[in-house]
């Protein structure tokens, strides 16, 4: 469907992953009631385990290890790290969208087990890949800055969206 490249967020788009593709939570309770008998996908390491922890099953997680640039609390990563799926690892340098991490998404999906993608580097712009290879009525959850999680539920416009986003993007080649 795509054409795997290595994508650069360019400088003058960075505005629009300030923007919320969804409803805001501030905790995994609240958005508990959404979530039954959906599929679930984690992006970030706060939203994964804080999923986890509350008894949520997600088809996929994706972490980095890190929270603000700071490496995550121990009790944090073994939860994540302990996750029971196969795992995929995929670097991802920040302000990118690789191939790498674009296929570990893809076969993510494809895969009947759970699975947790471990990156080395940044995962903040999966979201993207992520709503490109999910179906529709998908649910994404992503960390959304000090505010909580966003709770995104995949449909066609969202999918327009990302395309008209990641289009935007500097190619870097494969």
């Amino acid at each position: 469907m795509f054409v795997l490249n290595n994508y650069k967020l360019p400088e003058e788009l960075r505005k629009e992953f300030k923007i919320a593709y969804g409803q805001i939570y501030s905790s995994v309770e609240t958005a508990k009631k959404q979530l039954e008998g959906k599929t679930i996908i984690c992006v970030g390491d706060r939203i994964s385990y804080n999923a986890i922890s509350h008894g949520i099953k997600p088809k996929m997680i994706i972490f980095d290890k890190k929270e603000q640039r700071k490496e995550t609390e121990i009790k944090m990563r073994s939860v994540l790290e302990t996750f029971s799926g196969k795992t995929i690892k995929a670097r991802n340098p920040a302000s990118h969208i690789t191939a790498e991490l674009w296929n570990a998404v893809k076969k993510g999906f494809e895969d009947v087990q759970p699975v947790k993608i471990m990156v080395d580097g940044e995962e903040d712009l999966a979201f993207l890949p992520v709503v490109l290879e999910a179906e529709v009525n998908d649910v994404v959850l992503y960390g959304f800055f000090d505010k909580g999680f966003v709770l995104t539920i995949v449909d066609n416009n969202l999918k327009k969206r990302c395309k008209e986003l990641l289009s935007k993007f500097q190619v870097l080649g494969s």
